[in-house]
């Protein structure tokens, strides 16, 4: 990671941001409903500050060694990164599952492809590094390795927020509503990053680092304005969900691993079937008698 001798002013507006987000969640009288996204925000506000401070490690401790600033950036950053990135996940998971309460079978089925697209994205990302890992320079084979998986968490965040956008969009969820706020800035952040980490850059102040700063700037913004409103209150339409989606969730329940398994009364082929037997049986007795 290679510094700019001279900080603008993303330096000091990003971790007041961060700070004043992490505020608006802990003000949230329903902030358990978006926990795993306190916790990413939390993780994001600690990483970004250990970051601030490090580059101004020389004012603070003067004649540090460089090296060991440069390797305590690079450590610290990508550690805060992976970990919000799980957070991230957790996040989209409960917002995906607070969206579509009212639609538990799609609900269901759609965590489980939470979980299998995690997995896809992990094998991509393991094939990339072993494919290209002996072609890269052995100094910068481990920036190489995590870059690579930034760039397919990122893409798989991309993917996510995708599908749960479509899911919202179908339950007519406001646009003024916290969930779809979240969304929105979760998705300039991953957006941005794909290019970003794409371009392999070590630059800490190069142009593409400049616009990540400003992508997570403007999402922030976009958060501390979502959580300092009130949610609105959702009104009932008189169809506010749609016959099709209500007839998915009823498949989608049935075809669930924890479907209950209620005894229906037989009907069709199988009905017909035992009324004649039944017939037959009744006359054979009375020409008995």
């Amino acid at each position: 990671m290679v510094f700019s001798p001279s900080p603008n002013i993303l330096t000091y507006a990003e971790p007041l941001l961060w700070i004043l987000a992490f505020v608006a969640y802990v003000r949230l009288k329903e902030r358990a409903r978006f926990r795993a996204f306190g916790v990413y925000v939390g993780v994001s506000m600690v990483s970004t500050i250990l970051l601030k401070g490090i580059y101004h490690a020389n004012l603070l401790v003067p004649g540090i060694d460089g090296q060991l600033v440069n390797n305590a950036y690079f450590y610290i950053y990508w550690i805060g990164f992976f970990a919000g990135c799980v957070a991230i996940f957790f996040a989209l998971q409960g917002l995906f599952r607070y969206a579509m309460s009212s639609l538990p079978g799609l609900s269901r089925l759609g965590l489980l492809a939470f979980r299998w697209a995690a997995v896809v994205s992990f094998l991509v990302a393991t094939a990339a590094v072993v494919t290209y890992y002996s072609r890269v320079a052995e100094g910068v084979r481990v920036s190489f390795v995590f870059t690579e998986i930034a760039r397919s968490l990122c893409v798989l965040e991309l993917c996510l927020l995708a599908f749960s956008i479509m899911a919202i969009r179908a339950l007519r969820i406001d646009h003024r509503s916290r969930v779809f706020g979240i969304y929105l800035g979760f998705g300039m952040i991953a957006a941005v990053n794909v290019v970003v980490f794409a371009l392999h850059n070590a630059n800490l102040y190069s142009w593409q680092n400049q616009i990540s700063d400003l992508a997570a700037i403007a999402a922030l913004v976009t958060w501390i304005g979502y959580l300092s409103m009130p949610e609105p209150v959702r009104k009932q339409a008189p169809a506010p969900i749609s016959a099709a989606l209500v007839r998915w969730n009823d498949l989608a329940g049935e075809l669930g691993p924890h479907a209950p398994q209620a005894a229906t009364p037989q009907s069709g082929f199988l009905q017909n079937v035992e009324s004649v037997v039944d017939r037959v049986l009744a006359k054979n007795s009375m020409n008995a008698g």
